[in-house]
Order: C-alpha cells, then sequence, then structure tokens
C-alpha cells in the first residue's frame, strides 16, 4: 500500500510537470514560478509537499523493507528458505486449534534425508546444502498456502497439512518422493532419498504438536528400519491418549 501511495504521488507530480510544460509553449508568463501569482503558489506548495512527503515515504519504505529483513531472519532458515522450528511450531499449534473447531483432518509429515552424513562425508558441506536446498525447493512447489514447512535441524524437516486427509498426504507423500528424481527438468546435485513417517488425525482441544511429532517420529524410525527410502504411516489410533490430553 506504501509502495502504491507513494508511486501515485510521483505519478502526479509527473502529470502537473507535463502540464506545466504544455502551458509554458502557449504563455511563458502564466507557467513562470518568478511572476506572482495563482500559479506560482500552487508551484511552491506542490513542491514543497512532494518534497516533504516524498522523503517521509522514502523513509518509511526504508523502515518495512528492514522490518520484513528482520521478520524473515526471526522466521525462516537462511537455507532453505522454510519455516524455522519456533516459528513453526506457533502456527502449527494455531492451525491445530483452527481445525479442532472445524472438526477437519490434518496431516504430519516427518522426515530426513537417508545417509546425509555419507553425502557431506563423500562430496562435501557444499553440496550438502545443495541437497537440503533442492530438497526444500522440490517440496515448496506442491505445497499450498496454509501447509507449514519447517526444516528442525540438520536433514530433518516437517510438514503440516491443516484440512489434508489420509488418502491426499499419502498422494502428495508419494509425489515428493517421485519428484527427488528430477521430474522438474533438473537434476538434484547427488542422488538422494528420503524416509518419511505420515499421521493424519481430526484434531481436538487436546491435541498437543508435541505428542503428533512424537508419534511422527516413531514412524519414521519404523521407515528407516523397513529398509529406507520408503514412508510409513502410524495410525490415529497410536497417538497415546495420555499424552495427547495433558
Amino acid at each position: 500500500m506504501l509502495r502504491r501511495v507513494t508511486g501515485s504521488l510521483y505519478m502526479i507530480a509527473i502529470v502537473v510537470f507535463v502540464a506545466r510544460g504544455i502551458i509554458a509553449l502557449h504563455s511563458v508568463e502564466s507557467a513562470s514560478f518568478f511572476i506572482p501569482g495563482i500559479f506560482q503558489l500552487i508551484s511552491i506548495l506542490g513542491v514543497f509537499l512532494l518534497t516533504v512527503l516524498g522523503s517521509i515515504a522514502f523513509a518509511l519504505l526504508l523502515k518495512e523493507k528492514t522490518n520484513q529483513e528482520l521478520v524473515q531472519l526471526a522466521s525462516y532458515d537462511d537455507l532453505t528458505g522454510t519455516l524455522n522450528r519456533r516459528t513453526f511450531t506457533l502456527q502449527a499449534k494455531l492451525a491445530l486449534a483452527q481445525y479442532a473447531k472445524k472438526g477437519k483432518p490434518v496431516s504430519y509429515l516427518l522426515f530426513d534425508i537417508d545417509w546425509f552424513k555419507t553425502i557431506n562425508d563423500t562430496y562435501g558441506h557444499h553440496v550438502g546444502d545443495q541437497v537440503l536446498q533442492d530438497l526444500a525447493s522440490r517440496i515448496k512447489r506442491r505445497l499450498g498456502s496454509e501447509d507449514l514447512f519447517v526444516r528442525y535441524g540438520g536433514d530433518e524437516f516437517g510438514l503440516m497439512l491443516p484440512g489434508t486427509n489420509e488418502a491426499e498426504s499419502t498422494q502428495l507423500a508419494e509425489q515428493i518422493k517421485r519428484s527427488l528424481g528430477g521430474s522438474f527438468g533438473e537434476e538434484p546435485p547427488v542422488p538422494y532419498s528420503i524416509s518419511m513417517g505420515v499421521l493424519t488425525v481430526v484434531p481436538n482441544k487436546h491435541t498437543q504438536l508435541e505428542t503428533l511429532y512424537a508419534t511422527c517420529d516413531k514412524a519414521l524410525y519404523t521407515a528407516k528400519s523397513n529398509g529406507r527410502d520408503g514412508m510409513y504411516r502410524s495410525q490415529s489410533e497410536q497417538v497415546p491418549e495420555t499424552l495427547a490430553s495433558c
């Protein structure tokens, strides 16, 4: 909004100066800044207001840009552009509360890169960072506006998909796995795969994010135990009631 207002202000100034130029072609005296009159008064006031408002707008735009950069630094992972853990936790808990009121499902995916330490040791940490960025980029293309994507740390990531049921989350998980082979017309830095733990629940007012994480983490461990490069789904009945109601 501030940019639009500032742009409109300068557009008006351009139109006024163009109009003055046209007037000057027909009557030099009436368009002169040095001859007292209504045109001189309007011109001086206009230049004054343009200078003051333009300076204020410029300062506000710089402040807005700084605020956006601070929000970016405070809320997002600087390597992958995903949410950091703190911001994700806040937004995910709000989403759980909202969808508990709606009585609609929420899906939660927890995953990491198979043998990521081997990738770092073999190709170097620079390539490891490229793999993390490549994974995040491919997944972002498949997410909706309400989906939350977090990097917990290292090569561990999470997805919360509000309003996504079991079939839809399974389909998304399979699409993500297929996309890692370069289906977007580009190849990853090095071949890699992921293991995923998936859970779908219809939350209630007692549902805790920490409980969903713990349950999904067990599913992720099972996916790894089954040979990696796969997905294991926990059933909602496996969410501990004692933890869910704490």
